[in-house]
């Protein structure tokens, strides 16, 4: 089907016979079309609707949008892959960039939105990263095409594999003659063998009810999920997204060691996955999302006294916020600084009642980090060894938190709301020299929304380890080190056999990301590990 498209002279979008409706948007797209000449485009001369022209055609744009060809799983190829489209609705055609011009004034000039809109938007992004020449994974055409519709399971899966570079590990064979949970157990089985990587497992979230009744470890393809936890893995687990925090090094995390799949370790038998691996700890006390209707959650022991200091407790917690995506070299320059960003937590706990903070500072706060204040206030009960986030932010030396330190916090807020929101994303391009700390806290605040909109739960463990949990996890579940898996996992005891476990998902803990713990071990402390 590639090269049909791709040697194609044109690719006919039809829309069907014309209406009163639909006539009137593609009068609309003509006038786009014809004021996107190259020419009139050059020099500034393209003509595109605003609000209130939109306004006037929102019902006929509403009623275009649901068109049922946009929502077709085998279109998605044929948009992108086209070398030129054009979209005709009785007799009146219009090329495809036209369209694109209109989706994109519909998503910045009205509040139109929902599956329609996603459905022709996401179109025509696959399109423009073709002409662009993109690279996208299976994995994430998967999560991006996930509403698409198809009469036959198995077309969300192989309709799509012409528009990945990667699909070739994936799927070798098209083949109807399977069921749906054989195809997916054996493109779980080729793609592990094929980057000798079990990291795939850890997009098989449950979340989301599957139809198909597949082991913990093994993702539905046919009917992706739409959970955050899962959908943020997918650039990391395909290999486009570097290690997550942007450090120096290798290009994954090495919660293993680095270890890689070979047949001597790692065995699929039927439905089960077997491996070794070393378990680190179990989960006992877990943090709430935001807005959550429940009260964070502990085991006994988490109220036992912890050895290490509240800042060496906050230092490691903040040290686990780059997990997605401190990619700046200024900011990663100091992201063990345990005197630095350990004063995140005391910063959140006390920035509205600061007299410096001002209501403005304060309000521009809230707004741009409205999450995080849910997260804060779902939070402050969570305990950490002992102490409360909130006692434990009290009980800092205060000394630490006066002078130079807020007057850079305030001054970078200040520089913030002068250069608007990239100032804060970025905020090392705005920092005052001789003030490192607002660069880090402000990375520290997008870290820590990141990981908030994964839908991660912060956790301890009962080794006095902190980290973040998939949101699956409860108390008691297993943080374990398995071999071929960058990431640390979440298991729970199946219950049938003491080796067996169920694959829950992944962890992040701080001071096992990079080997730490792997490394200190010996060969014979590595257990039979049964996923089922």
């Amino acid at each position: 089907m590639q090269s049909i498209y791709h040697q194609a002279d044109c690719v006919l979008v039809w829309l069907g016979l014309e209406d009163v409706s639909n006539s009137k948007i593609m009068h609309l797209l003509k006038r786009i079309d014809k004021s996107h000449h190259p020419a009139r485009v050059r020099d500034g001369r393209e003509w595109l609707p605003d609000g209130k022209c939109l306004d006037r055609y929102r019902s006929d744009l509403v009623a275009f949008l649901r068109n049922a060809y946009f929502r077709r799983v085998w279109v998605i190829q044929e948009i992108a892959l086209g070398s030129e489209v054009f979209v005709v609705c009785g007799s009146q055609g219009v090329r495809w960039s036209a369209l694109d011009a209109l989706v994109g004034c519909i998503w910045k000039e009205t509040p139109i939105r929902g599956r329609a809109i996603d459905h022709l938007a996401q179109l025509c992004q696959s399109r423009s990263r073709r002409l662009e020449a993109q690279p996208v994974s299976l994995l994430q055409v998967l999560s991006e095409s996930r509403e698409a519709e198809a009469t036959e399971p198995r077309d969300k899966l192989y309709g799509i594999l012409s528009l990945a570079f990667d699909s070739s590990l994936y799927v070798i064979q098209l083949d109807y003659s399977r069921t749906d949970s054989c195809v997916c157990l054996e493109v779980t089985r080729a793609v592990i063998w094929a980057k000798r990587s079990l990291d795939i497992i850890f997009v098989s979230s449950r979340r989301e009810k599957s139809s198909l009744r597949l082991p913990s470890w093994c993702p539905d393809y046919l009917h992706w999920p739409g959970d955050p936890a899962c959908n943020q893995l997918v650039p990391y687990v395909s290999g486009l997204d570097s290690r997550a925090s942007g450090a120096p090094g290798p290009a994954k995390w090495r919660a293993s060691g680095g270890s890689l799949v070979n047949r001597d370790v790692v065995r699929i038998q039927h439905r089960l996955l077997l491996t070794r691996g070393i378990k680190i700890g179990t989960i006992n006390g877990l943090g709430c999302l935001p807005r959550e209707r429940c009260k964070p959650c502990h085991t006994g022991d988490s109220f036992r006294p912890c050895s290490r200091s509240d800042r060496a407790l906050f230092s490691a917690i903040t040290r686990t916020l780059g997990l997605h995506g401190w990619s700046s070299p200024q900011a990663n320059a100091n992201t063990d600084n345990g005197d630095g960003i350990s004063r995140l937590f005391y910063y959140l706990y006390t920035f509205d009642t600061s007299r410096k903070a001002g209501s403005k500072n304060s309000r521009y706060f809230k707004e741009r980090y409205s999450t995080i204040i849910d997260w804060r206030e779902a939070n402050r009960n969570f305990r950490v060894f002992g102490k409360t986030l909130g006692e434990r932010s009290n009980n800092m030396d205060a000394s630490l938190y006066t002078g130079a330190f807020r007057d850079s916090v305030h001054a970078l807020i200040r520089a913030a709301m002068r250069s608007g929101d990239n100032a804060w994303i970025n905020p090392w391009n705005y920092g005052h020299t001789g003030h490192r700390l607002p660069a880090e806290l402000g990375v520290a605040l997008d870290g820590l929304q990141s990981l908030i909109r994964a839908e991660l739960r912060l956790m301890t463990t009962s080794k006095d380890d902190v980290g973040w949990a998939h949101p699956d996890a409860r108390l008691d579940d297993g943080i374990w080190l398995l071999h071929g898996c960058s990431l640390p996992a979440v298991l729970r005891p199946s219950g049938s056999h003491e080796d067996e476990h169920i694959l829950v998902g992944y962890a992040y803990v701080e001071g096992v990301m990079n080997g730490e713990e792997w490394m200190r071990r010996e060969t014979r402390d590595l257990r039979q590990v049964v996923l089922c």
